[in-house]
């Protein structure tokens, strides 16, 4: 059904929106890469662009949840659809908001303010106590012990500082761009072959405005703006 395929790209959209604007605003290279791939129509990019980050997907996730709602009444009516799937097609709508949400806010405040001085306080305070006592020791082996000790608790901290943003271009960051690519192309593939082009109720008119989707124009050029490590 053509509704089923109107709500993947809406869920695809909210997805690859999300991690265009995890820095704050979406680059007018996301909204050109969303409107070539098919993904969202021009007058739906201009309802977007005015909106915030996570009005944004909630939008996104409303739209999807409403193709969802009237294709399965649909699917009751012609083709005996049990009611019941409606249910986890909802519940894989929330999951996807819970998620968002969840990454949303560990990348804006991975650790309380107060905690992260704290926790440089609690290092320095230490170093400076061992810097003291084995100072005043009489073996020279106590400034080796020092130095060791005080490069594995600043690497520590500096790893630990690196792992409060796994989406960015250090060489421990994950490879979102990359797996973000794969997702997107196995999407295309699984929605493309599985549909049809049928225009229906009141998402006639978004359904008319749809192309198809071009699986060779997903590239790893898509999320080069994003700042993510290859």
């Amino acid at each position: 059904m053509p509704h089923f395929r109107l709500a993947c790209r809406y869920m695809i959209s909210s997805v690859m929106l999300m991690f265009y604007e995890k820095d704050g605003c979406a680059k007018p290279q996301a909204w050109t890469s969303l409107l070539r791939l098919g993904l969202l129509t021009d007058d739906e990019a201009g309802v977007l662009r005015g909106l915030s980050p996570t009005e944004k997907t909630l939008y996104l996730s409303h739209w999807c949840g409403d193709v969802v709602t009237i294709g399965h009444a649909l699917a009751m009516k012609k083709d005996n659809a049990p009611p019941n799937i409606i249910r986890s097609l909802r519940a894989t709508l929330r999951n996807l908001r819970w998620h968002q949400a969840r990454a949303r806010d560990l990348i804006a405040m991975p650790v309380p303010f107060q905690y992260f001085h704290l926790l440089n306080f609690m290092v320095v305070i230490n170093l400076v106590l061992w810097a003291y006592c084995m100072g005043c020791a009489m073996s020279a082996i106590y400034s080796l012990v020092f130095v060791a000790a005080s490069l594995v608790f600043m690497g520590m901290f500096e790893l630990a500082s690196a792992f409060l943003d796994p989406f960015g271009t250090d060489e421990v960051d994950f490879r979102v761009g990359t797996w973000l690519t794969e997702w997107l192309r196995q999407c295309v593939e699984l929605v493309e072959r599985e549909t049809t082009a049928q225009a229906e109720d009141r998402w006639i008119a978004a359904l008319s405005k749809q192309s198809l989707l071009n699986p060779m124009s997903v590239d790893a050029d898509l999320f080069k703006t994003c700042n993510f490590a290859d």
